[in-house]
């Protein structure tokens, strides 16, 4: 398996800030006048002296902790019971990394990510992110700031191939060369069902560059899994709308602002507690594995692993249980002591809540939306309990 070097000049347009470009960034996005209202509104007490931090900023190190880590912490301390990492040993220490995890949260995945990781003083991963969210002048100017690589969702399938090819190069340049860390999901946007799948299609684009066999580049790249878990995801009642359209009309179109709300709905809602789990590098999950002949054999086996190794590691709340049960008796497992008549009733209320946050609909409508949202909370659970069975 070979590939084509890609020139350096293509990634002006999908690599992050130098730290020779943050000044002169940080003064558009100061100037922005909507960037500024809405951090004045967001954060009115602290809005002042964030503005001083990122003026003092001469690094993307320094303005991610001046900036992002601070306003990640923020939010986490109104929306979140508890936040916590496990698994920071499987790193072997402080070695660039490309963290493959489930997509829950457009923003918060990679943000809490970063959070965890600086408070343990690991490298702060670079974030992979779609241009799809660029939705105005500020976001562009944040996400390159925040060191954030950009995917490019590219029409045509040639334009598509070329910005695969670049992207690939740049993730390789940054773990081998820079020796920074990168976050990307395991797939073009969020699971909306929770059912977290790797596409076959990343890892096909992460193997573009390279030498060796797809395994071989895999570990390079040095994979590591990382489950997120979420006790209650705030957007769940919008994944809900989309998934039922879907299936009532066969397609969906998103509404104008629609990713604006769903990341405002994941920063701003109530999140209970999270957990990050650092899963077992990927080389050491295809030791001793005899590799499939083909590339594509290959790309397939090592996303099912990654697979096994997020579902693994789900931290498992009462909602998970709870929602496998109201959607039937699960001969999957047993619930005794996983949940008490409380945390039913809490859970059941929740739901009611989340639902009443959608347009008016019909009491069949209503229905599938609360089977929708139920099944969101028990497929982490399934496939938890298939991973540790396989």
């Amino acid at each position: 398996m070979t590939s084509q070097p890609v020139p350096k000049a293509l990634w002006s347009d999908i690599r992050p800030y130098l730290d020779d470009e943050v000044h002169e960034a940080v003064e558009r996005l100061l100037a922005d006048p909507e960037f500024v209202g809405i951090l004045q509104q967001a954060l009115p007490a602290e809005a002042e002296q964030l503005k001083v931090y990122m003026m003092q900023a001469d690094s993307i190190k320094s303005i991610k902790i001046a900036f992002g880590y601070r306003i990640v912490r923020y939010i986490l301390q109104k929306t979140a019971f508890s936040c916590d990492l496990s698994g920071s040993s499987n790193l072997g220490g402080n070695v660039p990394a490309t963290y493959i995890s489930n997509h829950r949260d457009i923003i918060l995945d990679a943000g809490i990510l970063n959070v965890l990781l600086a408070d343990k003083e690991y490298k702060i991963p670079r974030i992979a992110i779609g241009d799809n969210l660029f939705a105005r002048p500020w976001i562009k100017e944040i996400v390159r700031l925040m060191d954030s690589v950009t995917v490019k969702r590219a029409a045509s399938p040639r334009d598509f191939l070329a910005a695969s090819q670049a992207l690939s190069a740049y993730v390789l340049h940054s773990i081998t060369q820079d020796e920074a860390s990168l976050w990307i999901a395991q797939r073009e946007g969020r699971a909306k069902d929770s059912n977290d799948r790797t596409q076959t299609a990343l890892l096909k684009m992460l193997t573009l560059a390279g030498e060796g066999s797809v395994w071989d580049r895999l570990t390079t790249l040095n994979v590591v899994p990382v489950s997120f878990s979420y006790e209650y995801d705030p957007c769940d009642y919008l994944k809900a709308l989309e998934l039922v359209a879907r299936k009532q009309y066969g397609e969906y179109h998103k509404a104008p602002g629609e990713d604006i709300l769903n990341m405002r709905e994941g920063l701003s809602g109530q999140k209970g507690r999270i957990h990050v789990t650092i899963g077992t590098p990927l080389a050491e999950l295809l030791h001793g594995i005899t590799p499939p002949k083909s590339a594509k054999e290959q790309l397939e086996m090592a996303g099912k692993i990654i697979d096994r190794e997020i579902h693994k590691h789900y931290r498992l709340y009462p909602g998970n249980y709870i929602a496998d049960d109201l959607l039937g008796a699960s001969t999957l497992h047993h619930t005794e002591g996983r949940y008490s008549a409380k945390e039913l009733e809490t859970f059941k209320q929740y739901i009611e809540g989340q639902l009443n946050k959608c347009p008016q609909q019909s009491e069949e409508v209503r229905s599938a939306l609360k089977q929708q949202i139920l099944l969101m909370y028990a497929n982490p659970l399934r496939n938890h309990l298939l991973s540790i069975t396989e």
